[in-house]
């Protein structure tokens, strides 16, 4: 999936994208009309998806509202309210907080499986593309590292309420009840260190704490992989969840580079 757009521009931001990329094609598009038209047509149908996606995550804040107006207890009724604050929020704007990225990443996850039902679609390097939001809440004195695992774990339950339909013998046969979401940790980055963030280490503690199936975890480890993590990793490994996986890092690098 990428995060990258929804998370650098926000919605409401594509859908301008859309209409300042739709003006430069449609028509003449300079000298490549044929083409230029199908590129227009193209980003006709993402800003209308993207409109979707917007009213969609708005209607969860509507749905929030709704809930806390008649709401006796006060802290459940203040639940509702920040559910609200965060899905109107990343309906239309880029998020501004670790909660509203993290909110915004499984509403992203959901609206890929909800279009296009199936199995193994991964939120892939979430401990590094969430880094900067975590990093600036605790930096800002926003959130806790607790407040991080323990929205983590709950990110955990979600992912594994998804459900692939299908027939029997795939969703109880291949899949038993799951839906290979895997997330992905450590590896390398452009610089030849270590990739880990302190994000990661929140991923793996919410791993250990709340044992749901999904998402699975994936250690790419290689010789700069620091210690204390591959410990935490071998912890999590210990209590039998299955997770996490440790691949050979250098292994799959000096592979691909042959081939």
């Amino acid at each position: 999936i990428n995060y990258y757009m929804p998370l650098e521009y926000g919605y409401d931001r594509i859908i301008e994208l859309c209409d300042e990329k739709i003006a430069e094609t449609l028509g003449e598009a300079g000298d490549d009309g044929v083409l230029g038209m199908s590129r227009g047509y193209y980003y006709l149908a993402i800003k209308e998806i993207t409109k979707g996606l917007s009213q969609w995550m708005a209607n969860y804040a509507k749905k929030a509202e709704f809930l806390a107006s008649f709401e006796k207890d006060p802290v459940q009724k203040k639940e509702y309210e920040e559910i609200a604050v965060v899905m109107n929020n990343i309906a239309h704007k880029q998020p501004s907080t670790f909660r509203e990225a993290l909110q915004l990443t499984l509403m992203t996850h959901f609206s890929i499986v909800n279009e296009d039902p199936h199995s193994g679609q991964s939120p892939g390097r979430l401990g590094q593309v969430l880094q900067p939001f975590y990093q600036k809440d605790i930096d800002e004195g926003v959130i806790t590292r607790e407040d991080a695992i323990e929205l983590l774990e709950l990110y955990r339950i979600k992912i594994t309420s998804i459900e692939c339909f299908a027939s029997s013998g795939v969703t109880g046969g291949v899949l038993s009840g799951n839906t290979f979401n895997n997330l992905s940790m450590g590896g390398l980055g452009a610089d030849g260190l270590t990739a880990v963030t302190p994000l990661e280490y929140c991923i793996v503690e919410a791993g250990m704490r709340a044992r749901t199936s999904q998402p699975t975890l994936s250690l790419l480890y290689d010789e700069k992989t620091p210690e204390d993590f591959l410990m935490l990793c071998a912890r999590c490994i210990k209590l039998g969840l299955g997770y996490p996986a440790v691949m050979n890092n250098r292994g799959g690098m000096d592979y691909m580079m042959s081939h």
